[in-house]
């Protein structure tokens, strides 16, 4: 790997407004976050940190993916792409314990938040992974920092290697 050419695509901005709040009991994780963003018209920038609890917890982590995009368990030689295994359910209470995500806008303008977390359960067990939007409820509260990138447009555009969209910041 080390000899192999690097690819990356990236370009600068500087530090926009850091923004904080409070996702409401019963209100989704994601979503909640998304409104954050919407009422305070951040189009692009970092979750920083989340902390709280939720009624329940809903991880999803990669699986192998054939040539035809169907989850396998063995990966194609030279077939390195992944997809989603089916949402791992932990039951609450749940205590999210760190976060992290990214915020940028499709193609055609619609706000998305990519995040991941770890979570704890009652017995102290973790997991993590990614976390899909709809399927994490709050139990009692959710402190969210947000941190706002200006100057660069954060994009989630189709990608044809890959022929998913992906994160693609741009001047």
């Amino acid at each position: 790997m080390e000899n192999q050419k690097q690819r990356a695509n990236s370009c600068t901005g500087h530090p926009g407004r850091l923004v904080v709040g409070r996702i409401l009991p019963a209100s989704d994780w994601v979503l909640g976050i998304k409104k954050i963003c919407e009422d305070n018209n951040v189009k692009g920038g970092n979750v920083v940190s989340c902390i709280g609890a939720l009624q329940e917890a809903n991880i999803l982590n990669p699986l192998p993916l054939d040539a035809q995009g169907s989850p396998t368990q063995q990966e194609a030689e030279g077939e390195e792409r992944a997809g989603y295994a089916p949402p791992l359910t932990i039951p609450g209470p749940i205590q999210v314990l760190s976060c992290q995500g990214t915020i940028c806008t499709k193609e055609d303008g619609e706000l998305v938040v990519h995040l991941h977390g770890l979570v704890a359960d009652s017995n102290h067990r973790i997991y993590g992974g990614h976390i899909p939007a709809g399927k994490n409820p709050i139990s009692n509260t959710m402190e969210v920092m947000i941190a706002e990138i200006a100057d660069v447009k954060m994009l989630l555009k189709y990608d044809p290697e890959t022929k998913e969209p992906h994160f693609s910041p741009e001047k």
